[in-house]
């Protein structure tokens, strides 16, 4: 196989793997966000999903959505802020 076959290959699999990885931490901040949110007593994790809203890596807002069908409850948006891998503040939306 020569050297122009197997670069461009190579080029993808780390593009690829690249943005998977970023996928996994954007995945992880959410969950991070939602627990925060949930410790800080702002949401029940048990009767809420958490969606993503839009943010930045350091600034994100959730929005959670009732899990139950029949449920009319209210959709609660939160943001959070993220500093060296933890949340350091959660605050509702209005």
């Amino acid at each position: 196989m020569s050297l122009k076959l197997i670069a461009p290959a190579a080029i993808a699999a780390f593009t690829f793997a690249g943005a998977s990885a970023q996928a996994e931490s954007w995945n992880e901040k959410i969950e991070m966000c939602a627990e925060a949110a949930e410790a800080e007593g702002l949401i029940d994790l048990s009767d809420y999903q958490p969606e993503f809203d839009g943010g930045t890596t350091r600034r994100m807002s959730l929005t959670f959505y009732p899990i139950a069908q029949g449920d009319a409850g209210d959709s609660v948006e939160i943001e959070c802020r993220i500093s060296r891998g933890r949340v350091v503040s959660v605050d509702p939306l209005s």
